[in-house]
């Protein structure tokens, strides 16, 4: 099904803002993986196993 959708960067934005942690397309791709991580939704995110694949980096 996903090899049938067709987004373009610049239809959700790459560009982080300031007061984002992450981009459009960074959530996106995320909301794609919550199934295979047993993530239910956004408030489950932070404390799942998939959370902690991700580096925080601080600038």
């Amino acid at each position: 099904m996903m090899e049938h959708i067709n987004i373009r960067s610049s239809q959700i934005g790459v560009e982080k803002k300031e007061n984002c942690k992450f981009t459009s397309l960074q959530v996106l791709n995320l909301l794609k993986l919550f199934p295979f991580f047993v993530v239910k939704n956004a408030y489950q995110y932070s404390g799942s196993a998939l959370s902690h694949l991700f580096v925080k980096r601080t600038c």
